[in-house]
């Protein structure tokens, strides 16, 4: 497509003497949901530009088809059988936890998995409505809120005894920036959201903006989750949103 007044190509052949030369002129927001998501299959063009642009024969160093299991909202449904059976398929699955619901008789079937690389696990959230990194649809964590999650989430790994993986899969998607030292810390530099750090996840709007807790208040208060307005007491694992946790999805880890 020619440059002109109305029109701007994703991206263009400028001069390059006498070799070739690929100029992309989109803006990084096209990878946003509310754009083209995951570009829409442009990064076939993006790829293929690349190649058709390098000088021949093209060295590269290409990742191998590859497929991972990542099952996130894991509470302990079905006492985790679903990684022995991922893993007697050769999948090493990772199940990731909202580890305030996950029942303590179910800790050794997670060591035993973890110790006999069977399956990888991590914290996905403390709970459905309460996340480790981020105010769930709202913004950033203070300092104080991230001491007192990453506290809780320390506290769980200690007691279970085994080490979590190094990929992080938040709820939602979403996670802070504040958030990213504290991950490091813990040897979670792999991160495996949908979002960008600091951004909310599209579809939730500023209604849900408001206090979670009051960290003054009691230990064995501040543990309860935020129901949303119009909610009758707890909702059902099955129930929350139309989702059904311990759902399995595709997803590359590192």
């Amino acid at each position: 497509m020619p440059w002109s007044r109305e029109t701007t190509p994703s991206c263009s052949q400028p001069p390059a003497g006498q070799g070739r030369a690929v100029q992309f002129a989109v803006n990084a927001r096209i990878w946003l949901q509310s754009v083209f998501g995951h570009a829409r299959e442009m990064d076939d063009l993006f790829w293929r530009s690349i190649v058709w642009a390098a000088r021949k024969p093209l060295a590269a160093h290409m990742v191998p088809p590859f497929v991972c299991l990542s099952i996130d909202d894991c509470n302990g449904r079905s006492d985790f059988q679903y990684a022995e059976i991922a893993h007697r398929h050769r999948y090493v699955s990772l199940p990731t936890m909202n580890i305030d619901v996950v029942p303590q008789r179910l800790y050794p079937q997670i060591r035993r998995l973890v110790e006999s690389g069977a399956a990888l696990f991590n914290t996905h959230a403390l709970d459905y409505y309460e996340l480790l990194c981020y105010n769930f649809g709202c913004g950033e964590c203070t300092t104080g809120e991230l001491d007192e999650r990453f506290a809780v989430h320390d506290a769980f790994w200690k007691k279970l005894g085994v080490r979590h993986s190094q990929t992080f899969r938040g709820h939602w998607g979403e996670y802070g920036v504040r958030a990213l030292p504290y991950l490091k810390q813990r040897g979670m530099p792999f991160l495996n959201p949908v979002l960008l750090p600091g951004l909310l996840k599209i579809d939730q709007g500023n209604d849900l903006c408001r206090p979670r807790r009051d960290l003054s208040l009691p230990q064995k208060q501040v543990r309860q989750p935020h129901i949303p307005s119009g909610s009758k007491g707890r909702l059902a694992p099955r129930a929350i949103d139309g989702k059904d946790v311990d759902a399995a999805t595709t997803i590359g880890i590192p």
